[in-house]
């Protein structure tokens, strides 16, 4: 009996043991807190798959009065390779700028800098636009310029050729 009773409580205080130290849980990119933080999970976008993306964008999302977590959003809705949602990262990053709590203060100066870059991307992004259909429209003039220019040079080959005539005042 004395043996069955060691048994179990070594089986026992092996089992507790290995539950205490089960796999450490994986640091989030979504925990920290501050301006350090933000632009550390800015860093790591990059090398995100699309299904971390949509993971974090849906956990961010689940957190809507956290400053830290409408930063990150902000961050994640501006990346370009995640689906762009530009509108949505500036209300974000203006909510920030009013918010009066201690932890919004602090992401205020980041989210006036990231803001402002926003403001100038959708800005350049649309010039660019209109640079791009300013280019399709003169692509598109060219084409006929160049269909107008292979018509006349098609009428003037086809004119029967005509006999040179000596010049006024020459000899022959």
């Amino acid at each position: 009996m004395k043996d069955n009773l060691r048994t179990c409580l070594l089986i026992v205080a092996v089992l507790a043991t290995a539950a205490c130290t089960a796999l450490p849980e994986r640091p989030s990119r979504l925990n920290g807190q501050g301006p350090l933080a933000a632009l550390a999970y800015q860093q790591a976008l990059p090398a995100l798959s699309a299904g971390e993306i949509v993971r974090d964008r849906a956990e961010l999302a689940a957190m809507p009065g956290d400053p830290d977590a409408q930063m990150r959003l902000a961050l994640l809705l501006a990346h370009p390779r995640g689906t762009a949602d530009m509108a949505r990262a500036q209300a974000l990053l203006e909510a920030i700028q009013r918010n009066a709590e201690p932890a919004a203060v602090r992401l205020q100066p980041l989210a006036r800098l990231l803001g402002e870059q926003l403001a100038e991307r959708q800005k350049l992004e649309t010039h660019n636009e209109r640079l791009a259909l300013q280019l399709k429209e003169g692509q598109r003039k060219l084409q006929e310029l160049q269909e107008k220019l292979d018509r006349l040079a098609e009428i003037e080959r086809s004119l029967p050729s005509r006999p040179r005539s000596p010049l006024p005042g020459s000899l022959q």
